[in-house]
């Protein structure tokens, strides 16, 4: 495991551009499990109420395309049930709808969305909230589980147990979890503890194997872990996910991310830490039951502590070849950070390991070339960028600010 440091001036963050192709149609390919398909859907069904919602799924068949119009779906605690409906490997079952379309229950009640007993099915990018727990998958297997944004939950936000395996979830933003018991409020949860054995899974191991958990966006304000992988799985990628660590109030959670299966390979994770936050800048591999924890790679983890009371960064994209394998040399660079950010006073600049500028731009005065979107800040570089090459990006102190003002310090080892 490593951490990388920069100076209190600054932060300095080593990017690595990878060439890609885009194709035609849908292509979704996972590495645990492959749902891949580039021909049109059988049946397109656009839904804008509950009820319409809830039918479909009810009578979703291979093939299907369900589309959320924009709008909040609820049907109070009953929530929304996706029971024994599952695709094929080459023609899945697709639920997708832009973040505008809300999914909630209403309440710190029952499941958001509840898959049980379904197989290949891609669900990606609406929002789910206001529920006792965010997105429940149990008994499924080979699904995709993307771009989702998962907020305001009582407990976990995205939890995969009852021997579900060979899922991927990937891309999600999971924040604002254990609102009603920060114990409970994990980020995203795979497999269940041995003292629920007997009530979930007979008393049986919850064998919930190979679930690849990648490039997902975890936090500010997750209570519990932001990964938590239980003894009884076994295998599956844990990879490219950013943590921070702002409002993990349960003091009773030492470290980020909890391993206690086995065989799981936990790689170019990172991690923001605000100091004196109770929390350890680690990933905790424990044995909690015989014959369980072990053969476990952790390796090029990364974890920043900072004790800054203003914005916190997430590493620029594209970071890692594995975290951003789909991109151009001609795509803008993205910075993503913890909170909403305002122009501040400062500079942004783009450098070879030499120390060679590249290009240096002002927040305020290159305003034209850094656009800002609540949290998101895109940089458009004039210098066409070289893939298979390594930058270095430079951010000065307080070129960004919060909504209270207070200014973006760089990270303190």
């Amino acid at each position: 495991m490593q951490n990388r440091s920069a100076q209190p001036r600054w932060i300095t963050i080593l990017i690595l551009l990878v060439v890609f192709t885009l194709q035609p149609g849908l292509q979704t390919t996972q590495a645990a499990a492959t749902t891949q398909f580039d021909t049109p859907m059988l049946r397109n069904i656009t839904v804008d109420s509950a009820e319409g919602l809830q039918d479909a799924l009810n009578n979703a068949r291979p093939g299907d395309y369900i589309q959320l119009e924009p709008g909040i779906y609820n049907r109070g605690t009953a929530g929304f049930d996706i029971h024994n409906r599952s695709g094929t490997a080459t023609r899945p079952i697709v639920l997708h709808g832009p973040r505008s379309a809300i999914l909630e229950v209403g309440q710190y009640n029952g499941y958001a969305l509840h898959v049980l007993e379904s197989d290949h099915w891609i669900i990606s990018g609406f929002t789910i909230r206001r529920a006792l727990k965010g997105l429940m998958v149990e008994d499924s297997d080979y699904n995709l589980f993307h771009d989702l944004e998962v907020k305001r939950i009582g407990h976990e936000g995205i939890h995969l147990r009852v021997f579900s395996s060979h899922n991927r979830v990937e891309g999600n933003w999971v924040h604002l979890t254990g609102r009603t018991n920060t114990f409970f409020g994990e980020g995203i949860y795979l497999g269940t503890a041995n003292s629920n054995w007997g009530s979930t899974t007979n008393g049986n191991p919850d064998r919930s194997n190979h679930n690849d958990v990648i490039n997902n966006d975890i936090g500010p304000r997750v209570t519990a872990e932001g990964i938590d992988i239980k003894e009884g799985t076994t295998g599956g990628l844990i990879e490219g996910n950013r943590y921070s660590s702002t409002g993990a109030t349960n003091t009773e959670i030492s470290s980020w991310m909890g391993v206690k299966g086995n065989n799981a390979a936990i790689r170019n994770n990172v991690a923001l830490y605000v100091e004196n936050s109770g929390l350890e800048p680690e990933i905790k591999v424990v044995s909690v039951l015989s014959g369980w924890g072990q053969n476990n790679t952790v390796e090029n983890n990364f974890f920043f502590n900072t004790d800054a009371s203003g914005p916190l960064l997430y590493p620029v994209d594209p970071v890692f070849p594995a975290a951003a394998p789909k991109t151009d040399p001609n795509t803008n660079l993205t910075v993503r950070f913890t909170e909403d950010v305002f122009r501040g006073s400062g500079r942004i600049r783009i450098e070879r390991p030499n120390g060679t500028v590249i290009e240096s731009l002002g927040v305020n005065a290159d305003a034209n070339r850094i656009s800002i979107n609540g949290d998101t800040v895109t940089i458009d570089p004039a210098t066409l960028l070289a893939y298979g090459t390594r930058y270095v990006i430079t951010i000065d102190a307080g070129t960004f600010v919060d909504a209270d003002g207070d200014p973006f310090p760089g990270l303190m080892n």
